[in-house]
């Protein structure tokens, strides 16, 4: 069933990619997009990478504050995020989030209940941010946002508080809730098939992880750690458009960077996010006026360089592990990801 789900999943990604980019290609000359990036800015460009790699680095510092099973190797985790990126921008059908807790499983020795936490309240935290960034660009009115951007934003306010108070029952009172819920069933546990004995089980872990990060100074750090990235990935951001020669705001950049982040999120992606990523940077762009063809011109042009700047992050992995192991953990986690 499973297995079928997946494979509905990359059949919708695949129809997808090909849709989209099809449409995209045919409203936009390929010699334009390929001279946009042969005159795109080379200073700009390393700069938007080293934002990259910065903003990596306070991903795996926010990561090591959540992680409590393990403490250190901090290098070892940089390079998992590094893999996470890459899968992330592979993989289809939003797989590569469940990539994160299959590389940390394997390369960290993390457990999948620990894995699942991490990744819950990293993304809670980016949803704060992405909150308190959309209310800061309309406080200052940096940007006039559009009627639907507004509605969406109140939808994705509400998603957070509904996140963040998730976050702090299980926390704080997970295992009070589940000792209740485990008194109500144990004169019927031995009828329960296995599967459900074994969610029942990993429930249970992952509320344990929880509590094990039950600190006010870590959710703080975490939340800090967190602004650190949005704001090296917001330069990268900047620095990509920059590099393209594309004349924008740090207002209409900052707009266009949160138009896109939700997008990147979505269950269902591209295939090598293609079509997704597009699609997020023309729906922005054409908010801030910018013609269709050139929004086109430009995402196409933004995602190659951004793919690079992907790609280059696997050295650090391939510096870190034997280039062999990489290979073969990246071909068994796409196999991997999608049988799950």
């Amino acid at each position: 069933m499973k297995s079928r789900l997946r494979q509905f999943q990359f059949v919708i990604s695949l129809i997808l990619t090909i849709s989209v980019m099809v449409y995209f290609l045919s409203k936009v000359e390929l010699k334009a997009i390929a001279q946009a990036i042969a005159n795109a800015s080379l200073s700009w460009i390393v700069m938007g990478f080293l934002g990259f790699n910065i903003y990596q680095i306070f991903r795996t510092a926010r990561f090591s504050v959540l992680i409590h099973s393990r403490k250190g190797e901090l290098f070892n985790l940089f390079s998992i995020q590094c893999i996470h990126g890459f899968l992330n921008n592979v993989l289809p059908a939003g797989t590569g989030e469940l990539a994160y807790i299959v590389v940390l499983k394997r390369l960290h020795r993390i457990p999948v209940a620990e894995g699942v936490t991490t990744l819950y309240l990293a993304r809670t935290a980016d949803f704060a941010v992405f909150v308190l960034l959309f209310g800061f660009l309309h406080l200052f009115n940096l940007v006039e946002l559009p009627g639907v951007v507004t509605t969406a934003l109140q939808w994705i306010e509400v998603l957070t508080v509904f996140l963040v108070g998730l976050a702090i029952i299980v926390t704080f009172a997970g295992h009070s809730i589940m000792n209740k819920v485990r008194l109500a069933v144990q004169p019927h546990i031995d009828a329960w098939p296995t599967w459900l004995r074994l969610v029942s089980d990993k429930i249970s872990e992952t509320i344990d992880s929880f509590g094990a990060v039950r600190s006010i100074p870590v959710y703080l750090l975490v939340f800090l750690y967190s602004i650190a990235m949005w704001g090296f990935m917001y330069l990268t951001y900047f620095a990509v458009i920059r590099s393209i020669q594309l004349d924008l705001t740090l207002g209409e950049v900052l707009f266009l960077f949160l138009v896109m982040w939700p997008i990147t999120i979505l269950p269902i992606k591209g295939v090598l996010n293609l079509g997704t990523f597009e699609g997020g940077w023309v729906l922005g762009l054409s908010l801030l006026g910018v013609s269709q063809s050139t929004a086109i011109a430009v995402a196409l042009s933004a995602h190659t360089i951004i793919f690079v700047y992907v790609i280059g992050a696997l050295i650090f992995p391939f510096v870190l592990y034997s280039p062999s192991l990489i290979k073969n953990f990246l071909k068994s986690s796409f196999y991997s990801v999608a049988r799950r």
